[in-house]
């Protein structure tokens, strides 16, 4: 399958991981289980983009703008694409930058004009990037669409808990991972395939280089071996159709 170029951003690497029972780490790879949870997961990055494009395209969502005279219709499709997509929340981003419309009513205002992801946007492109909630540690993955003509978007926000649920079907230790650096969901918390557990979520513009540099430092690349609790293990990845995401698996080496 010809994979998806969708503009890659990275807003924050992963922290504040759910707590998950953690399976002996020392299992072989099942290539079926593999290649059948792989393409689990692009199907589900597959409805993310296609939810997400649309609810952009929606009429109502094309056309809305602050202080519209029908905000509930609005809201109304909003929350219908949440219901179908298995999303946490949808919004609504105008041209400079600021949420005009939510399913979460406290992101109503918040400013994005400062962030990176609105210029790809207002170059036409659909983005698949992960985040974690500063406030509330939370793993997420957020899809944007552009929506009318003024350069604003729509977003949906995901949990990722769906995606640690695909990855235990892959019996070997199991991430998906961003950029070949943060893991984003895993099916084994805690085994660390990036060493980076309980460190502070930041926010990162891929456009400043001299931050690229200073994160390459603190989130080094996830290599092609890993030594945990004396056993090492080789590193497996499966590209998925969105480009910049992977499965990785690990097992012991021989």
């Amino acid at each position: 399958m010809r994979r998806l170029r969708l503009a890659p951003l990275l807003l924050a690497a992963c922290a504040g991981r759910e707590a998950k029972v953690a399976d002996p780490p020392a299992v072989g790879l099942d290539e079926s289980r593999l290649a059948r949870v792989s393409a689990e997961v692009d199907q589900a990055m597959l409805r993310g983009v296609v939810a997400c494009r649309a609810l952009a395209e929606n009429i109502h969502v094309r056309t809305f703008r602050a202080g519209s005279e029908q905000p509930q219709r609005t809201l109304t499709v909003l929350r219908d694409i949440v219901t179908r997509a298995g999303a946490e929340h949808a919004s609504l981003i105008d041209g400079s930058g600021v949420v005009v419309a939510s399913t979460d009513p406290q992101a109503v205002g918040y400013d994005f004009s400062e962030w990176p992801f609105l210029r790809h946007v207002a170059a036409g492109e659909v983005l698949v990037f992960p985040a974690v909630g500063i406030g509330a540690g939370r793993r997420r993955i957020f899809f944007v669409a552009p929506r009318g003509e003024d350069g604003g978007a729509a977003v949906l926000r995901h949990d990722v808990s769906a995606f640690d649920r695909l990855l235990d079907g892959v019996a070997a230790p199991a991430a998906l991972v961003y950029r070949g650096r943060y893991e984003v969901a895993t099916n084994r918390t805690g085994f660390g395939f990036d060493g980076l557990d309980g460190r502070e979520a930041r926010a990162v513009d891929p456009g400043e280089r001299s931050v690229l540099a200073m994160m390459d430092e603190v989130f080094p690349p996830i290599g092609d071996t890993l030594v945990r609790e004396g056993t090492a293990f080789d590193v497996r990845r499966a590209p998925t159709v969105v480009a910049d995401w992977q499965v990785l698996v690990c097992t012991p080496r021989p």
